[in-house]
């Protein structure tokens, strides 16, 4: 009770508190009420977030009511699982983790309200339509619309039309975007495929999307496929192989063991041989070919004063970094790097340098430092040096060795993985060069 008048506190204590569709921080209050008040099984919790959510349709701004249509599909979805949570599998028997569709199907009424959510989703545009799509396989509804969206999307990415990938993303960063993207959509039509009993298409096109973009979800697919038509010896490798490219797919794995006659512990003993091998690959194609490039000169002050030039880091690893006051992307970066600079706290081996340029004002980038309690030095480059360096997106970071030459370039910000991406660079540059000095 205590906490459910706390939300009922802050929701009443809101300005404007009529006017849901003015602000995204109703949803997130009425929606912990309307659990807290009706309980997470009760239809009285989804008709509550129902109303809330059909007032911020009436939002007069376009933006605001693109984020009301994707709250709409969330809790569409989440009334479509809920229906299904407790049906038994039919004829008592488990359903298979290649099962195509991969959950049994919804009532009418749901699939509707879930397949009009979904196309709300891509008339509007705000986010990339695959997760939306794959809701829609995930229970076998429409599958020949989700194909044909799919292919509209992957067309879309191809022909690089605007509106589909994240604007802050530039250089290398937005391309690996865009082949992600892609991939997923290749996926949706090879699942979409088997769906329409289009057997032998899926199959081309998930072998395919195996051997050219081996990943986790790519070999997860072919080997649920392999399953599908009778191959579980040759689905138990594939699927650990997608194991060892980081998926959550050892359930499937098992169930492929079993299917071929092996026991559990198969799994285990292939992943133990395939996961170190994997993990050299990916490192290598991570970290490319090395540059061995001349760096720009460079010598600039700090927020403090003291001057810094990469010429006088000779034997040090220099982690350099190239951002913007106006970058959002670096701006979400920021947190990230302070941990590292804490993870290699006492390292005297790196050096991590930020430069501050494309129009970044001195009084700017000591009020970002201020209001995040930042305290690493930051080289302000009000002469424009960063151009040199040929940079064509912010955040854009090199890596030198101890030699003073860059090895390796990484432009943008992906959160998932970012220190590992870090790390591997700098424990590259150490295997390569021995103990920096």
């Amino acid at each position: 009770m205590a906490e459910k008048d706390f939300w009922l506190a802050r929701l009443l204590a809101a300005p404007d508190r009529g006017i849901l569709a003015d602000d995204m921080r109703y949803w997130d209050l009425g929606l912990q009420l309307a659990r807290l008040q009706y309980g997470p099984s009760a239809s009285e919790s989804m008709d509550e977030q129902f109303r809330i959510i059909d007032e911020g349709l009436k939002s007069p701004g376009l933006g605001r009511r693109a984020q009301w249509v994707s709250r709409r599909l969330t809790a569409v979805r989440e009334m479509a699982d809920r229906s299904v949570a407790d049906d038994p599998p039919a004829g008592g028997q488990p359903v298979s983790m290649a099962a195509e569709p991969r959950s049994p199907g919804l009532a009418p009424d749901h699939a509707e309200a879930l397949f009009e959510a979904t196309m709300d989703i891509i008339t509007w545009q705000n986010v990339a339509p695959v997760s939306a799509l794959r809701g829609l396989l995930h229970y076998g509804i429409q599958p020949q619309r989700v194909l044909d969206e799919a292919i509209s999307f992957e067309e879309a990415l191809r022909a690089d039309r605007p509106g589909y990938i994240y604007a802050g993303r530039r250089g290398e960063a937005r391309e690996r975007s865009r082949q992600s993207l892609i991939t997923s959509a290749r996926v949706l039509q090879g699942r979409a495929l088997a769906q329409l009993g289009e057997t032998e298409a899926a199959g081309e096109l998930f072998e395919e999307l195996a051997t050219e973009f081996p990943g986790s979800a790519t070999l997860a697919h072919f080997g649920r496929h392999l399953m599908r038509t009778g191959q579980p010896e040759r689905a138990v490798d594939v699927l650990v192989e997608a194991l060892a490219h980081g998926g959550d797919w050892r359930r499937t794995a098992e169930e492929a063991a079993e299917a071929a006659g092996l026991s559990v512990e198969a799994v285990d003993e292939r992943l133990a041989v395939r996961q170190p091998i994997v993990e050299a690959e990916l490192e290598a194609r991570t970290l490319g070919a090395r540059l061995e490039r001349e760096p720009p000169e460079l010598a600039l002050p700090d927020q403090h004063g003291v001057r810094w030039a990469l010429r006088d880091l000779t034997g040090k690893i220099v982690v350099l970094k190239f951002w913007a006051t106006w970058c959002g992307p670096c701006l979400e970066e920021f947190p990230h790097f302070v941990g590292l600079l804490e993870k290699y706290e006492g390292d005297d081996e790196v050096v991590f340098l930020t430069v501050a340029t494309a129009g970044s004002s001195r009084d700017g980038v000591a009020q970002l430092l201020s209001n995040n309690g930042y305290n690493f030095p930051v080289l302000l480059d009000d002469e424009g040096q960063a151009i040199d360096f040929e940079i064509i997106g912010y955040p854009t970071t090199f890596f030198l060795d101890p030699d003073g030459l860059i090895q390796y370039r990484r432009e943008g910000f992906e959160e998932d993985g970012y220190e590992h991406q870090t790390a591997i660079r700098i424990d590259a540059l150490r295997r390569a060069y021995g103990p920096a000095g």
